[in-house]
């Protein structure tokens, strides 16, 4: 028994009630462990959400999310944008992309980047080891732009509130390439009033 949980735990599988939220983040296939990675068709879209490449992105999540889950999701959306949205993925070769060991057991640090993009729903699990990331991600929540710096906070103002009106007299929508179409409806609208 304590094989086959050494052997589950090496290959970041969930082995305690703790972890029952979380499927097996891999599949195994001759001692390697790879990932099925997709894009993930949410409520995040261009209409109300930030492009994976965009400054919006760099600036503001990469503090929440931490530089090898930023990291991570876009070096797996620059791949799936290669291919036709749907690819097949070394775990142990993301790893060493990234600079981390090839290890992927549950508390490795490329396990925990990409727990990470699951806690915060930028990416979800789809069955064992098939996992979709969101190629757009959403406007900070209210509760995560109270943990901004004083600089951040003003820059993150400034930055919603210029895309906004810059879009209202323009008449226009922005394209996703343009990082923002930015709506009323959005959980920080109101707190955008001014700059």
């Amino acid at each position: 028994m304590s094989n086959l949980h050494s052997e589950e735990e090496k290959h970041g599988f969930e082995i305690s009630t703790r972890r029952q939220s979380y499927k097996p983040l891999y599949i195994l296939d001759d001692g390697k462990a790879f990932i099925k990675c997709s894009i993930w068709h949410n409520s995040y879209n261009s209409e109300n959400s930030f492009y994976f490449r965009s400054f919006y992105l760099e600036r503001f999540w990469l503090g929440i999310l931490g530089p090898s889950s930023t990291w991570l999701l876009r070096m797996i959306l620059m791949e799936l944008e290669q291919s036709d949205n749907f690819k097949l993925m070394s775990a142990e070769e993301l790893c060493l992309r990234m600079g981390l060991s090839a290890n992927t057991s549950w508390n490795s640090p490329f396990s925990r980047s990409l727990r990470r993009l699951l806690d915060f729903k930028l990416a979800k699990q789809f069955g064992l080891g098939h996992i979709a990331i969101c190629q757009y991600v959403p406007p900070l929540s209210c509760r995560q732009i109270k943990s901004l710096t004083a600089e951040s906070l003003n820059i993150h103002r400034q930055f919603i509130y210029q895309f906004k009106h810059k879009e209202a007299d323009a008449g226009t929508n922005f394209d996703s390439d343009n990082y923002l179409r930015f709506t009323e409806s959005s959980s920080i609208a109101t707190m955008v009033a001014r700059p």
